[in-house]
């Protein structure tokens, strides 16, 4: 694990390299600086890619940037498509995905961390930089945007990956109790209350730490995602990206209970209601995608039956 984390910083600190020459601001969201601020120790934590935010209007020029240096577009879904496709792929979704192909090295280049941008949002001009490997500088969250992305981002999934909780439960237990009244807050001031709070209470209950604060009061919503994330622990929930033929349905409402606006909950819906898969399977213009939903089923059967019939010829 320590070898490939140390084969990602290397990468990932060549790329930061070559933005920063560009003058293009830069954030790794999560990785190899996650694990040295939170854990001390590049070692601690596996990283399975090297997640980088940029500001969306140069996300553009930063895929050129990437693909003229090394690096290749590793997944088929959300290339080759249209224009007006590909606008929605931008609206409706947060990232592209490359691999290194002189060391396999997987990359995320994000333009929003969220698909549904109303979750929460990261400002990649103020990053805190932190020396990984000596001499190796890497732009990482700062702690106030960090508390709140790792709760957001592990509620998205229902934290069906312990490593994402312990992540939580190690920046709280290295925190003084003002400290972590600031973080709480500040994922509290971008309304991001219940993800918190659940990542709280499932701290509370799997990690047996007095240095991890407990909610005072618990809410209904509260418990209730509590009780969705633990099953997805015991249970793990394979299907959880957007793009996965049918996401299930505990998960989805779980989605939509995370924030309490309207605007939140109507773009969740879009985006739940967007499938890049369907938008090739037929083809229509945004101001239709709400007819999705209704034939996302039979457009499923009807995959499944050319798949079928193309394996028995």
């Amino acid at each position: 694990m320590e070898r490939e984390n140390l084969l990602h910083i290397a990468v990932a600190a060549s790329v930061i390299r070559t933005l920063q020459r560009e003058q293009i601001p830069v954030v790794i969201m999560k990785g190899a600086p996650l694990s040295h601020v939170v854990y001390g120790n590049i070692a601690v934590r596996h990283s399975k890619d090297i997640d980088l935010l940029v500001d969306g209007s140069r996300a553009a020029w930063v895929e050129d940037i990437l693909l003229a240096n090394g690096f290749k577009a590793a997944s088929a879904l959300g290339r080759d498509l249209t224009q007006r496709q590909a606008r929605s792929w931008e609206r409706y979704r947060k990232h592209h995905d490359f691999v290194h192909t002189a060391t396999g090295c997987q990359l995320e280049l994000h333009w929003k961390p969220f698909d549904n941008a109303h979750l929460g949002s990261v400002s990649v001009s103020e990053a805190e930089w932190v020396e990984c490997r000596p001499g190796m500088l890497l732009p990482a969250l700062c702690r106030q945007d960090l508390f709140p992305l790792l709760c957001a981002h592990g509620a998205g999934h229902a934290w069906f990956r312990l490593k994402w909780l312990a992540d939580v439960a190690a920046l709280l237990a290295q925190s003084t109790p003002q400290e972590q009244l600031d973080l709480i807050r500040s994922a509290r001031e971008r309304g991001l209350a219940r993800p918190a709070e659940q990542a709280l209470l499932l701290c509370a209950g799997l990690f047996e730490d007095p240095r991890i604060p407990t909610p005072a009061k618990s809410t209904l919503a509260g418990r209730w995602l509590t009780r969705v994330a633990r099953d997805a622990l015991l249970q793990p929930i394979r299907a959880t990206s957007r793009d996965a033929e049918f996401v299930p349905r505990r998960l989805t409402a779980s989605r939509l209970l995370l924030r309490r606006e309207w605007r939140y909950r109507f773009e969740e819906a879009r985006v739940n209601a967007a499938s890049p898969v369907d938008w090739k399977t037929l083809p229509l213009p945004e101001w239709l995608h709400f007819v999705y939903p209704l034939v996302r089923v039979p457009l499923w059967l009807r995959r499944r039956i050319f798949s079928k019939q193309r394996r028995s010829s």
